[in-house]
């Protein structure tokens, strides 16, 4: 009895894994691809339903100061203290500093930006053209130009209130309670502009970050924007430029290219004042300028003035012998200035292709900000699909 049993055991054993082994019945596939076009239907909907939903409301908080102040202190108090009773210590506290300095002028302007910057990038990971948005990124850069010009002001009348607080053997409250207030909301404004869109407490609280794509984080590269196709960090005008601007004004030869070379040489070139170190002030002049001239003579070049551009860098090149960028400048306007080979046919009738001149490289120093004039209105870029 005891053999048999051990014997009916190891059949079933056996026949279980007979069947485990063996392959199920037939699928119809004509009917699996049609659920798997379904199942990518309904999510398509669904991404588009979220995505435009997202957008709505954020543009509607972007149209002024105190509604995008406003709606960043929900998304903060919905994400930063999600469960928390809305009278506890640590939201009076948050309430009453970072909350205060939202409410500022400088606080509630970085709010309206980011979220600015915010629908622009849902437009651009929803598939909108570059040069669909450019319109309204340079519409933007402007903006954060204005705002930097303000920041820059709001510095200085902090560091000469402080200035007038240390003259005084006793500076009165309401004198250092001001100061306080400025630094804070300034330190908050900063915060904000530094702040990817996909990180930021709006992007939490609507869970759009995933609809943001790789657009939406932080990017692996360097902070000017080289290689990239968008920029993050909305305060990031270097990024802005030479990832989304410069390269678009390149592939369509557009002259406003020009126009940035000479405000961007403008600008670093007033930050030179009496007074500076010899070094700064020769950084400037023997190396930092002819860097930037350099540059706009290869884009000069590139919008299709080549007399000019070759006549430019070799003008360069001879008046900076010293440079340490010259074996590679030499490099570049020999091979711009060597003939094309004639065109030879072979034997079997095919023709070699012609030598191809090589394409304008962006410069590898990290470019500044500069205004750039806005082309003639193109229309609003569409809302994201």
């Amino acid at each position: 009895m005891k053999l048999r049993s051990i014997s009916t055991i190891v059949l079933a054993i056996c026949a279980s894994a007979i069947g485990q082994t063996g392959d199920a019945p037939p699928v119809d596939v004509n009917q699996l691809l049609q659920g798997l076009k379904q199942f990518k239907e309904q999510s398509d909907a669904g991404i588009k339903t979220r995505r435009n939903a997202a957008y709505q409301q954020i543009i509607a908080a972007a149209a002024s100061n105190e509604r995008a102040s406003l709606f960043w202190t929900e998304a903060v108090l919905a994400v930063q203290f999600a469960g928390v009773g809305h009278e506890t210590t640590a939201v009076r506290e948050w309430k009453t500093g970072d909350g205060e300095a939202l409410r500022s002028k400088e606080g509630a302007n970085a709010a309206r930006l980011h979220l600015l910057w915010l629908g622009l990038t849902i437009q651009h990971a929803a598939g909108a053209e570059t040069k669909q948005l450019l319109p309204n990124v340079i519409d933007f850069t402007r903006q954060i130009e204005a705002d930097e010009l303000a920041m820059e002001r709001v510095e200085d009348q902090i560091d000469k209130a402080k200035e007038r607080a240390g003259g005084m053997k006793k500076a009165p409250v309401s004198v250092k309670k001001g100061v306080a207030e400025e630094t804070h909301a300034k330190k908050v404004h900063d915060n904000i502009m530094r702040m990817s869109v996909g990180s930021s407490p709006v992007a939490r609280r609507l869970q759009i970050a995933d609809l943001l794509g790789d657009t939406g984080g932080r990017r692996k590269k360097n902070d000017d924007g080289e290689g990239a196709s968008w920029e993050s960090v909305p305060g990031n005008m270097n990024g802005i430029y030479n990832a989304i601007i410069l390269p678009e004004f390149r592939a369509t030869r557009d002259p406003r290219i020009l126009e940035y070379w000479d405000m961007t040489i403008k600008k670093e070139q007033h930050r030179i004042e009496p007074g500076m170190a010899d070094y700064d002030e020769r950084q400037w002049m023997q190396v930092r300028q002819p860097q930037l001239l350099w540059s706009r003579a290869q884009d000069v070049f590139l919008i299709g003035q080549r007399n000019r551009a070759v006549t430019e860098m070799f003008n360069l090149i001879k008046a900076y012998p010293q440079h340490p960028d010259l074996a590679s400048w030499i490099s570049r306007l020999e091979s711009l200035l060597a003939p094309t080979p004639a065109v030879q046919s072979n034997p079997g009738g095919a023709v070699s292709p012609p030598t191809t001149i090589p394409p304008a490289t962006a410069p590898a120093t990290v470019v500044p900000t500069a205004r750039i004039v806005p082309a003639p209105p193109a229309g609003t870029a569409p809302v994201p699909r």
